[in-house]
This record gives C-alpha cells, structure tokens and sequence, in this order.
C-alpha cells in the first residue's frame, strides 16, 4: 500500500466503521434465511504515526460466513 510498505489492502472498503483501541466491533445480520450461507469479507486498518510514512497499518484479511447456532 502507498507509503505503507508490507501493508496490503484484501477488501474492498464498502462499510468503513470505528472502534475504540480498547474495543470490539460488532455487526447485526438481519435474521433473513436468505443471507445464510453468504460471505462477508473484513480487514482492520490500524493508526500508528510511527509504523511508517503513511501512518498505518493493516490486519490480514478474513472471511465470514453467515450461518445459525
């Protein structure tokens, strides 16, 4: 990623959302049959002034998969 060398970028950013350091993050899935099975894809991006030029840093990647208990 530009200015953020090692970092890569693996979603595309269609919901960009903020939590606290000390946080966790959440999403509701409404209880529809047809989003079982569906994927979601997710990727954490990290302010870190001092990491490199750019500021930041990246998670990997990770896919989710909608499903019931």
């Amino acid at each position: 990623m530009f200015g953020a060398p090692g970092c890569s970028l693996y979603t595309n950013c269609i919901l960009v959302d903020t939590i606290p350091a000390n946080g966790t993050w959440t999403i509701n899935i409404p209880g529809s049959q047809v989003l079982l099975g569906c994927a979601f894809y997710n990727q954490a991006l990290i302010l870190d002034s001092k990491a490199n030029s750019a500021g930041l840093v990246t998670t990997n990647g990770c896919k989710e998969m909608v499903g019931s208990f």
